[in-house]
């Protein structure tokens, strides 16, 4: 049997209600070519940075973007041309954010898609995405929890995994559209990435204006 792709969660508390949130990924594919994906939160809070993850020989290696809109982070990032994964397992990222002093912490992706190079970029028809829920005060006092959906966490708390199937892959891949061109064409893939959140973004908006037009209504 083919193992998934998986990709989950570890948060660490690092000073007062600065965190620093890990994707954390397993059976990453030898030609991996890139990932988006929107993490998305229950809580508010603020995002502050991010920093590719150990799964890649250097961030130099990788072109990356990441914003926040509402409780999401839409992120997405890629390989340059001539370079691969180091590790089949590790961190795909590191994102550092603000976040309450207490009360549960629920966490998941949305819109993932995992890209591979063979010839051309294809995406993988299914993908092992982890949601998780955890107790705030919980980390503050472990300081570091791995939130793993198979049983119970480090901690004590909730996690449970959604894999993905080739329909809703096909919906990410149509908003991320062009994120992860051939690795040839470098500039046009940044441009391509950008384009695609800012789109995400604007339809978003829109859909928003028009639920509050109704409410007016």
């Amino acid at each position: 049997m083919k193992t998934l792709p998986q990709f989950s969660f570890k948060l660490e508390n690092i000073a007062d209600d600065l965190y620093r949130l890990d994707v954390v990924c397993e059976h990453l594919p030898k030609n991996f070519l890139g990932t988006a994906f929107d993490i998305v939160m229950n809580k508010d809070f603020k995002y502050e940075n991010f920093q590719p993850g150990t799964v890649f020989e250097s961030p130099k290696n990788t072109i990356a973007l990441a914003v926040q809109k509402d409780q999401h982070i839409i992120f997405g990032i890629s390989l340059k041309r001539g370079f691969a994964v180091k590790n089949s397992k590790g961190v795909v990222a590191s994102f550092h954010v603000h976040l309450p002093a207490q009360g549960k912490l629920e966490l998941g992706f949305t819109n993932g898609i995992l890209s591979i190079f063979d010839r051309q970029r294809k995406d993988l028809a299914s993908i092992v995405w982890e949601k998780s829920a955890v107790m705030l005060e919980d980390i503050k006092k472990n300081k570091s929890v791995i939130l793993a959906a198979k049983g119970k966490t480090n901690a004590g708390n909730e996690a449970f995994a959604a894999i993905s199937g080739p329909d809703e892959n096909i919906a990410s891949s149509k908003m991320f559209s062009g994120i992860f061109a051939s690795p040839i064409w470098i500039i046009p893939l940044v441009i391509s990435l950008i384009l695609a959140i800012v789109a995400r973004l604007i339809t978003k908006q829109k859909r928003q204006q028009k639920q509050a037009t109704k409410q007016n209504d």
